[in-house]
């Protein structure tokens, strides 16, 4: 009998074990949802109570990934009790807990910074430590590991009381305690792979099993932060064509032809001045959102540089980048490739060998080409990408003195246009096309001015660090008009992403944060152009066959992008984020989520068929983009 009440007291031991797992992921969603508490806005109280439900069926697949490895020495332990084997569960628990509370604060942040749950992308930043540091500064780092202890220290508290004073005895192998022992295993072992599939279907537990609204932060509060990262990791794996599976070839092929029509157009505006090969200018602009433009309906007084050569070239007002995050800008500027949700084509060092490059093509066509970045191009995959675009010269932190790397990030942004004064005064070969990314406006939105917009705030640092970049830009173009090249040069501004900052746009998923300008400017413009503010939808994949349009170049290899100055094209934009994307065209505009399967926004009043059209075509789009990409060895 004293045999069976010790297995007995033994699976009462595990489920406490396993119950307490369950409720200190609960308590790490408690905390989430308070920190993100003006998200519940418009959220009703069924739909907060329906996160928990539903949080709490990841937590049980999420607990039993953690105790698995307990599950093991508990089945060990039936047969043969050695008390080292607690010494081992007590530090393995402890571990655990210090990881699990240093993810869940981890989360809290990142979902406040990128909209976005704690995952694989997120975390393979770590391998560029003095970057993410740098991006991570303006964070309220001490409050999250004030949380973080407490969280710690309140679960091994708790373990402690519960666990530590638990004491095994013997259990002897009689014939009838083994066959209870293998009964109990096969009934334990049987609910452990239930709760870690989610369920007896087919199909595992995945992200989806936890959307249930139509409220995003709804759903994300569902999702349990450290089965995401497992996921995703796993994810990151494979590549899966049937992740993006909404139609048949056939009927994909038939949209894409209307989308992207094959006929050639002769009905294509020409800005330039009867100039074939003016110098170009790109500066790709950290952060710059829509939102820092007056011009745009955003903050007065954050641009006033910009604003000036606005006036005096031409604006696109309904422009949009591919992505959320600079390494998705490369690939759309540069090589006109589009976002994928979830992955990115710079991640994939031989799919880069598959698509063509702006760079490359004006080299082939008689330009000296350089890059220009204050800061490490091995962050991201950049260098990978760039070495690819195969420029005449790179120039990033390594060339700069030490003097001038006062930025956490590299060298501030007055420093590099300095630089690409000098070098291009030093005899650059003309034509040559120029390429610059800013790195200013990062976070931690340290910039060295005399601070112009007060406030110690967030919010309040990023419009500073947009004032002064916007300041460094203004002092290249004034000093860039005493020169001979000046004339002969078309600058061409564009932000690399929108941001939350600083009207706080904290939906990653909505068309107002993938809001950027695209600013043409140049004395190498027709007069009738400048001043001139175009309304026409466009985006960062546009941008190649737009400039190889105006130069009479070829640009069909480019199969991605659209020229901006042909009459005849469609004109729409899409953007991913990290669960589905946007479609934006001029009859509706649509936000998808991917994981949910589930159109979460629309912005206009449409008919049915319209609305159907519009999710039709978007999806036929990204299947495309997935299949080629995909193909791509």
């Amino acid at each position: 009998m004293n045999n069976y009440k010790e297995i007995l007291n033994r699976t009462k031991y595990f489920l406490k074990y396993f119950l307490f797992w369950l409720l200190l992921l609960q308590l790490c969603r408690v905390i989430f949802v308070f920190y993100h508490f003006s998200k519940l806005n418009g959220i009703s109280n069924l739909e907060i109570f329906k996160i928990f439900f539903y949080g709490t069926y990841m937590d049980l697949s999420t607990a039993s990934y953690i105790t698995g490895i307990p599950l093991l020495l508990w089945i060990f332990q039936l047969f043969l009790t050695k008390p080292f084997i607690n010494k081992i569960i007590k530090w393995y628990n402890y571990i655990i807990i210090i990881i699990l509370s240093l993810a869940s604060v981890g989360d809290m942040q990142l979902y406040k910074e990128w909209g976005s749950k704690l995952d694989y992308d997120a975390i393979s930043y770590l391998k560029y430590p003095k970057e993410a540091m740098a991006s991570c500064s303006s964070s309220p780092i001490l409050l999250l590991l004030f949380i973080a202890s407490l969280i710690s220290v309140f679960a091994i508290f708790i373990h402690n009381r519960i666990f530590l004073k638990t004491k095994f005895k013997q259990i002897k192998n009689t014939f009838l305690s083994v066959i209870t022992k293998i009964v109990l295993i096969f009934i334990v072992l049987t609910a452990y792979v239930i709760a870690l599939r989610g369920g007896t279907d087919i199909v595992p537990m995945n992200p989806s099993f936890v959307y249930f609204s139509n409220h995003t932060f709804a759903n994300h509060a569902a999702l349990s932060p450290e089965w995401n990262l497992a996921y995703t990791y796993k994810k990151s794996k494979r590549t899966n064509k049937a992740d993006f599976k909404f139609m048949t070839d056939d009927e994909m092929n038939k949209r894409m032809d209307l989308l992207f029509p094959k006929t050639d157009s002769t009905d294509i505006t020409h800005i330039l001045k009867n100039n074939n090969k003016p110098n170009i200018v790109i500066l790709i602009l950290e952060s710059f959102t829509a939102d820092v433009f007056e011009s745009l309906d955003g903050v007065k007084g954050l641009t006033p540089n910009l604003e000036n050569l606005i006036k005096q070239g031409i604006l696109f007002t309904n422009f949009h980048p591919s992505g959320r995050r600079t390494p998705n800008a490369f690939p759309a500027v540069l090589a006109g490739f589009p976002s994928i949700p979830n992955d990115n084509i710079i991640n994939h060092t031989k799919k880069l060998a598959h698509i063509s490059y702006l760079p490359k093509v004006l080299k082939n066509n008689g330009y000296h080409t350089s890059f220009y970045y204050g800061g490490l191009t091995e962050f991201a995959n950049i260098k990978a990408f760039i070495k690819n675009c195969n420029y005449d010269n790179i120039t990033d932190k390594s060339n700069f003195d030490k003097k001038d790397l006062n930025s956490k990030w590299g060298a501030h942004d007055h420093v590099v246009f300095n630089k690409i004064l000098k070098d291009i005064n030093n005899n650059m070969p003309e034509p040559f096309f120029v390429n610059v990314m800013t790195l200013s406006s990062h976070e931690p939105f340290e910039v060295p001015m005399k601070t112009q917009i007060q406030g110690k705030d967030e919010a309040s640092l990023f419009k500073n660090s947009i004032y002064y970049t916007d300041k460094s830009i203004g002092e290249f173009i004034k000093k860039a008009k005493k020169q001979k090249w000046f004339n002969n040069t078309l600058f061409i501004f564009v932000a690399d992403h929108g941001h939350r900052l600083p009207l706080f746009r904290n939906d990653a998923s909505s068309v107002e944060r993938y809001h950027i300008p695209l600013i043409i400017y140049g004395n190498v413009l027709k007069d009738e152009f400048k001043g001139v503010k175009i309304n026409t939808i466009g985006s960062q994949t546009d941008i190649p066959a737009t400039i190889l349009g105006q130069l009479n170049i070829d640009y069909s290899n480019f199969q991605w992008s659209n020229n901006l100055f042909d009459k005849n094209k469609n004109k729409f934009a899409f953007y991913a984020y990290k669960y589905g994307y946007g479609w934006i065209t001029p009859q509706q505009t649509i936000v998808f989520d991917n994981t949910s399967k589930k159109t979460i926004k629309k912005y206009f009043s449409a008919s049915d068929s319209v609305n159907n059209e519009c999710l039709k075509n978007s999806q036929a789009y990204l299947q495309y983009l997935y299949t080629i990409f995909t193909n791509f060895k």
